[in-house]
């Protein structure tokens, strides 16, 4: 049985749909961001519209990223376990420094998110 044919495992839908979950909660705070900005709230316009543009950027690439978790690309493991690894660690900076909202939700993103993916990983070490 080929690579095309093969069954495809359900750790590879279950990754998808983090990276895609996530990637759509970032692009959601982006354009609440830009409501920010158009209403004068936030701590200045210039850094605003940066988070707004990095924002912007990590949801069209994590889009990417989910498409290629879609397709069962190989490719696509590798910088999913690295964003998932920096997504807990900037979880538990926030909560280091006290913000209770996000920083949770970070972390638990991220253990959420590693799970598919290092499962991904196992299949495809003993794969060969």
């Amino acid at each position: 049985m080929d690579a095309e044919n093969a069954p495809r495992s359900k750790w590879w839908t279950f990754a998808f749909v983090v990276i895609v979950v996530e990637a759509a909660l970032i692009g959601v705070l982006a354009v609440v961001n830009v409501i920010f900005v158009l209403n004068d709230f936030g701590s200045g316009v210039y850094s605003s519209w940066l988070y707004t543009v990095a924002g912007g950027i990590a949801a069209v690439g994590l889009g990417l990223l989910a498409r290629g978790l879609l397709q069962a690309r190989r490719w696509a493991i590798s910088p999913a376990i690295t964003w998932q690894i920096l997504l807990g660690l900037s979880g538990a900076y926030l909560v280091s420094v006290g913000d209770y909202m996000y920083g949770p939700a970070a972390l638990v993103a991220a253990i959420v998110g590693l799970v598919p993916l290092v499962q991904l990983a196992k299949e495809r070490a003993l794969a060969g």
